[in-house]
This record gives structure tokens, sequence and C-alpha cells, in this order.
């Protein structure tokens, strides 16, 4: 498979009240030692949680479910943290999703082979399949861990969208 997200298995610690989704994940995964493996065309790419993801949830979020939607054509999402950062355009060919990529830094400074192989091509279903391993394993650390969000929008929005994958895969 050319894409696939590897979610880690990162320690935990508790965490107050919080502000919002991405300053919970930051702060209950404190190590940027902890990382998912994000693998583009057969290259990985370590994301941190505390770093990386926090940062890139308020964009995956809406992007995984604006590419669900049945009058989806495309859209482009620029990544934004210091070891993650990356413009990826997306469109749709009937039920695959078409990523082109322009890179210009991540972890392990992996650019200049992610910049020869820039697109990767999927079924929509798999691309958010795979995003959902690691918002299920962050859901299930914040329930364990009684995390207390104030402003709850892209919790309560991850939480529909996992339940709506989940849903999807029964029938």
């Amino acid at each position: 498979m050319e894409f696939f997200v590897q979610a880690g298995s990162p320690e935990i610690r508790a965490c107050g009240a919080v502000d919002d989704f991405a300053e919970a994940v930051s702060q209950i995964y404190w190590d940027a030692e902890e990382y998912a493996v994000l693998v583009w065309n057969w290259v990985p790419i370590l994301l941190s949680y505390s770093d990386d993801i926090s940062v890139m949830l308020h964009d995956l979020v809406p992007l995984l479910e604006e590419v669900q939607r049945p009058g989806f054509v495309g859209c482009r999402v620029q990544w934004g943290s210091n070891t993650f950062l990356a413009q990826w355009d997306f469109s749709r060919d009937r039920e695959l999703l078409v990523i082109d990529a322009s890179w210009q830094s991540t972890n392990g400074s992996y650019e200049h082979l992610l910049s020869n192989r820039p697109r990767v091509s999927m079924p929509i279903r798999v691309f958010v399949d795979e995003w959902s391993k690691i918002l299920r394993q962050i859901l299930a650390d914040f329930d364990s861990m009684a995390v207390v969000i104030a402003d709850h929008d892209i919790l309560q929005r991850t939480r529909g969208l996992l339940f709506s994958v989940q849903y999807e895969g029964l029938s």
C-alpha cells in the first residue's frame, strides 16, 4: 500500500482542563519522542503526537469530513508543524482520492525522497480509515484520563466521524 498510518503506543499522562482538542493532545502526550508513522509511497515519516498531530488535528478532522461528502471535488491543506510541513492538494477521481504533495520539512529530512514521489491515490474510505486509527487512540486515551476540554467542537466532530466510520464498516 502506498499510503498508510500506524498509530504508536504513546505514554500518556494526566491532563487538567484545557481550552481545545489540540492543547489536550499536546498535554496528554507530553513526550516529543512519542510517534505515529505515516507511510507515503513507502517512505516512513514520523509524526510526533505532541508536536505534529496536535497541530494537524484542526485541519485533519474537517478534511476527513469533507472528503466523504458526495459533492467533494478537491481541496488543499497546508500542514504547518515544524517537523511536518507540507501542502497536500486533494482531488477526486470517482471513488479514489488523489493527493499531490509538496514537501518542505519532515522529521528525518526525507523531503527529497518524498518530492520524487509526490502523488498517492487510494479509495476515500482507506484514507479515512487510516487516519481514524490515530483518532481512535486519542479518544480512548482522553476517556481513560478523563480529559476536560472547554471548546469541544473538534472533539465532538471526531466522535461523530469515528461513529460514522464504524457504522459504515458494519453495513
